[in-house]
């Protein structure tokens, strides 16, 4: 199971839920081999509750994170990562946003929890997600075969300022 979260990403630039330009192929290659969820809702426009909520199962005001983003840790509830490990899983996350860092509880039940990549820059051409992809990619081929697992990947990159290639002109 790969769970990936992308914030501030809009659905309606994305090609898969039906942008007219295709200018996500990997994500659209990946919801074409997996599952694409064509109504999702946030339970917080806030990224810690947000996710303290994918991973508990509950609503913000259900969770000790609450509406804080990332200043009270996530605690008293199974998450996500634990039920999957006592499934047999192996579980990893890696995530690139410091609200997500393991201090908010959300690293509950995971083997491995790299944050690393939150201590970043956005403007890091090296940063976010071209960081913690090769690390989930690196995790993932490193199991045996046919293991079961559990990863999560979140990329902050949207949030930082998007700056097209000099010669791009689809969004000047």
């Amino acid at each position: 199971v790969l769970l990936v979260t992308i914030d501030t990403l809009r659905a309606d630039f994305v090609h898969s839920y039906g942008f007219s330009q295709e200018i996500t192929p990997n994500l659209d290659a990946l919801a074409a081999r997996g599952v694409l969820f064509e109504t999702a809702i946030a339970a917080s426009t806030a990224t810690a509750p947000a996710h303290a909520s994918i991973m508990s199962s509950r609503y913000v005001r259900e969770h000790s994170v609450g509406s804080n983003n990332g200043a009270t840790r996530l605690a008293g509830v199974t998450t996500l990562a634990q039920s999957f490990r006592r499934a047999g899983y192996d579980t990893a996350a890696f995530v690139s946003n410091v609200v997500l860092k393991s201090r908010t509880g959300l690293d509950q039940g995971f083997d491995v929890y790299d944050s690393s990549a939150g201590d970043i820059e956005l403007e890091d051409p090296d940063g976010g997600i071209r960081r913690t992809a090769p690390l989930a990619r690196e995790w993932i081929s490193g199991l045996p075969a046919g293991e079961p697992f559990f990863a999560f990947v979140h990329a902050f990159d949207v949030h930082g300022p998007y700056m097209p290639e000099p010669n791009e002109q689809r969004f000047h």
